[in-house]
């Protein structure tokens, strides 16, 4: 019984990973922030973002759009999964867009959030994980997932926020250049 008060749904690493694939699966819009991506991280979610691409072709509600946000202030962020995303994004017919974030002045962009769309059902998750195998499956993790409208727009706000951001720039050649300079593979 809920009485108002809003229930908190923990989602532990493998939880964690089932749902995230399962949002983005069948969402018909998403917005992804992570502070770091890894090309084995983006082995896991790339098959969902194609499916959903390729939706539509299917009969399917295809991919509004979709918008990602990748940090690059950790150093940790995989140009080859950039590059992948830049072929991806090229492929969509605008219907996914992908910038990085880099902060040269301060602090480090470290957000890690995922809100979903799936006819007029919005559902985030917002927590520690990032993009990368360790954050789904190796490392201790705590995510949230939301199933309140409200919370998940608010949350898609604050993504609009970073996403507008004079920091957060368009993935291109050029920022994928910017990427390959600051990466600093991490030690397994």
């Amino acid at each position: 019984m809920n009485n108002g008060t809003k229930e908190v749904h923990l989602l532990d690493e493998e939880a964690f990973e089932k749902k995230f694939r399962s949002l983005l699966s069948s969402a018909q819009e998403f917005a992804i922030a992570t502070a770091l991506l890894t090309v084995d991280g983006l082995k896991i979610i790339q098959p969902e973002i194609e499916k959903g691409l390729r939706r539509g072709a299917r009969g399917g509600a295809r991919l509004k759009w979709g918008k990602i946000i990748i940090g690059l202030d950790m150093r940790g962020t995989d140009p080859k999964a950039l590059a992948t995303l830049l072929r991806l994004a090229g492929k969509s017919k605008g219907a996914l867009a992908v910038r990085v974030f880099h902060q040269e002045s301060r602090g480090i962009f470290h957000s890690k959030m995922a809100v979903f769309q799936e006819n007029k059902t919005w559902s985030g998750i917002l927590g520690s994980s990032n993009l990368s195998q360790g954050g789904f499956s190796r490392n201790v993790e705590t995510n949230v997932l939301l199933d309140n409208s409200g919370d998940c727009k608010a949350l898609l706000k604050r993504f609009h926020r970073y996403w507008l951001n004079s920091e957060c720039r368009d993935l291109s050649k050029e920022t994928l250049a910017l990427a390959t300079e600051l990466y600093r593979p991490v030690e397994p």
